[in-house]
């Protein structure tokens, strides 16, 4: 009976911290892969110009900066669970801004909420995979599977992404971005309530 347990434990490994950890890289991934390819798009849709555009970018990488700095250390305030709600509900209002944007204004929030958001989202997902990974085996597999998965990404989703604004709306781009932060809330319970610290 011990050794059935065990063998369970041993082969269901990543169905916690890891497989979050992995979606909210592949999270990331998808949203900086999808960006560059909504340029022209956003631009023509609400009238901006290249420094308008790069104006809107700046917010972004700003908002991304000033998080990215304490995102190591907020599980350790607020525990694992509401530090990842925090980060996908940010992800997930963001991308919902930036697919209702109207105007620069909004497109701005959007974008800085965004930012804030995956700035931390990666620094949450190594810390969620350092931390309650422990085994030395089932550690490297867990980052040798981020690091096949970054390239994976890299490759794929510039072709669906391409293919959504070439024959759709690029407002669909970031409602998928929002659905991918919806789908983080909905694994929440992987995440510990409490840092490992």
């Amino acid at each position: 009976m011990q050794e059935e347990l065990t063998r369970t434990a041993r082969t269901t490994w990543w169905i916690g911290p890891a497989l979050l950890g992995w979606i909210m890289v592949a999270a990331t991934m998808v949203f900086q892969v999808g960006n560059s390819y909504l340029v022209d798009a956003i631009s023509r849709d609400l009238n901006l110009s290249s420094d308008d555009w790069a104006n809107v970018q700046t917010v972004r990488a700003l908002a991304a900066l000033l998080v990215v700095f304490i995102a190591g250390q907020i599980p350790s305030w607020l525990g694992y669970r509401t530090s990842v709600f925090g980060a996908a509900g940010l992800f997930a209002l963001g991308s919902l801004s930036i697919a209702a944007a109207m105007n620069i204004e909004m497109l701005s929030v959007g974008y800085a909420l965004l930012g804030a958001a995956y700035g931390s989202m990666a620094v949450l997902a190594v810390s969620l995979v350092n931390a309650y990974v422990l085994d030395k085996g089932q550690r490297a597999t867990a980052f040798a599977f981020l690091g096949a998965m970054v390239p994976a990404i890299f490759m794929t989703f510039p072709l669906l992404t391409g293919f959504v604004i070439d024959n759709g709306n690029w407002r669909f781009v970031p409602l998928g971005w929002a659905v991918i932060g919806c789908m983080i809330l909905l694994f929440i319970k992987l995440a510990p309530s409490r840092s490992a610290s």
